[in-house]
């Protein structure tokens, strides 16, 4: 269907900026002002709280594949954490709504959340 594409891209990257406590993307690799990098374990903890799971039950993959399932306007990235986990996560609204799963996606340079979708 002409525009189904456009608008699930609009979506996901809406559901990403409502993420509560989702980071902007930075200009530099530096967290905080420490000049830390960002880690993997670093978005396993970040994606866990924002989806409401444990730890334990997320799974972090990296590589450069995971850029060619992010929407067309996210630019600039070469290496993508690709966090996700099938426990279920509440949604965005407060409702009794829950969702099996999630998969989110973080630049692994910046540690900058760039997509999010539950389900």
């Amino acid at each position: 269907m002409p525009g189904l594409a456009d608008c699930v891209v609009i979506a996901r990257m809406c559901n990403a900026a409502a993420l509560p406590g989702c980071p902007q993307p930075s200009p530099s690799p530096q967290r905080d002002g420490i000049g830390e990098e960002p880690t993997a374990a670093d978005a396993r903890e970040r994606a866990a709280s924002a989806f409401a799971v444990s730890p334990s039950e997320v799974t972090v993959t990296a590589g450069a594949t995971a850029r060619a399932a992010l929407p067309p306007a996210v630019s600039g990235t070469d290496e993508v954490w690709t966090v996700s986990s099938s426990q279920t996560t509440p949604g965005l609204q407060r409702s009794d709504r829950l969702f099996d799963g999630f998969t989110a996606r973080y630049d692994a340079a910046t540690g900058a959340l760039l997509d999010a979708c539950r389900g």
